[in-house]
């Protein structure tokens, strides 16, 4: 994706993932657009699989704060915890590409000093407008498709000359070149 495209897409989409986190009421509406940013990877199938994966650290970050938080009263000790117990989670299951968002989400647990339903829904609600607004902006506006088309065509015409003039050589004998299509 070239620089230009993803620069407008993550200033639309984190600007848009903002702006309805904080209509419908949210707090912290400023993390969705965050979550928008990370979100956006180079390619469609980077981008759904990096929105999944930290979806799914999402609700094991959840689960731990929940217990370590709560059961620890909120001290800096509890999210030092808590900070270890996910990232080794992370580590283990190979998404460490989750930690420092939901780290983020889970420091308005700490900030609240509540992991009620409440705030849970609150955040996974700011992961679902920032992924989906990354996904879907990934989805329909075009990245570098066209481009990467255009420079299959030219490796795969090199490729044919290749095996061309490698098939004349096992032949010994002179074989044309194919012309470009």
């Amino acid at each position: 994706m070239n620089y230009l495209t993803k620069a407008m897409k993550v200033a639309i989409g984190s600007t848009l993932a903002i702006i309805i986190a904080g209509a419908i009421g949210l707090e912290y509406a400023v993390s969705a657009g965050i979550i928008t940013l990370l979100t956006l990877q180079d390619t469609k199938k980077e981008t759904l699989s990096v929105a999944i994966r930290r979806m799914m650290a999402f609700l094991i970050a959840a689960l731990i704060a929940y217990f370590v938080l709560s059961l620890f009263s909120f001290s800096i000790w509890s999210f030092g915890i808590f900070l270890f117990l996910f990232v080794v989670i992370c580590l283990q299951f190979g998404l460490q590409d989750a930690i420092a968002m939901n780290a983020v989400l889970a420091t308005h647990y700490f900030l609240e000093r509540s992991v009620s339903p409440n705030l849970i829904l609150n955040e996974a609600i700011l992961m679902l407008i920032g992924a989906g607004i990354g996904i879907v902006l990934n989805l329909y506006i075009p990245g570098n498709v066209m481009q990467i088309r255009k420079e299959q065509g030219k490796i795969q015409f090199c490729l044919k000359a290749v095996l061309y003039q490698m098939a004349g050589e096992l032949r010994d004998e002179k074989q044309e070149s194919p012309r470009e299509e």
